[in-house]
Formats: C-alpha cells, structure tokens, sequence
C-alpha cells in the first residue's frame, strides 16, 4: 500500500526588526514584518532579528510505511504520513 509523506523545507531566514521599546512591540513587528508564506520561528532581540521557516508544504509517496523515515531529502523533515 503506497503512503503520502507530508515534509517541509528545514531552512530558515532572518530578518531585521526594528528597536523599539519594549518586547511587545518588538514581537508585534517581527509579526508585522514576517514574509508572506513564512511563519515566526523565533526572534533575537539582542541582535534585532527575527527567524522564520517556510510554510510550504511537498507531498512525496512512498511504497512501504517504513520509508517514511528516510524519504525526506536533506534539508527537510516529514511532517505526517497517511494512506495514499
């Protein structure tokens, strides 16, 4: 029975939040901020940036359940695995 691995790109990016005060306003413009497609990973405030992953999602299928563990390329990870 085939499987559909859901996996999702490891890689992330940072970008520059400005220094405002107080750390409410600098999550609410890290969030402002976030590039389209992306999602807050995390933020640094020392260093006034924000880290953030891609939300694009690839479907891979594979032939047997126990090749859901490695049919993530490098640099991606699997997200779920179901039925095809």
């Amino acid at each position: 029975m085939p499987y559909t691995v859901m996996i999702r790109s490891t890689a992330t990016i940072e970008f520059d939040v400005p220094d405002r005060d107080g750390l409410d306003y600098f999550l609410e413009d890290a969030a402002r901020l976030l590039p389209e497609g992306y999602e807050l990973v995390d933020t640094d405030r020392k260093r006034f940036v924000a880290i953030a992953r891609s939300t694009e999602t690839k479907a891979v299928t594979v032939e047997r359940i126990e090749d859901a563990y490695t049919c993530a390329p490098e640099g991606w990870q699997a997200l779920s695995v179901r039925p095809a």
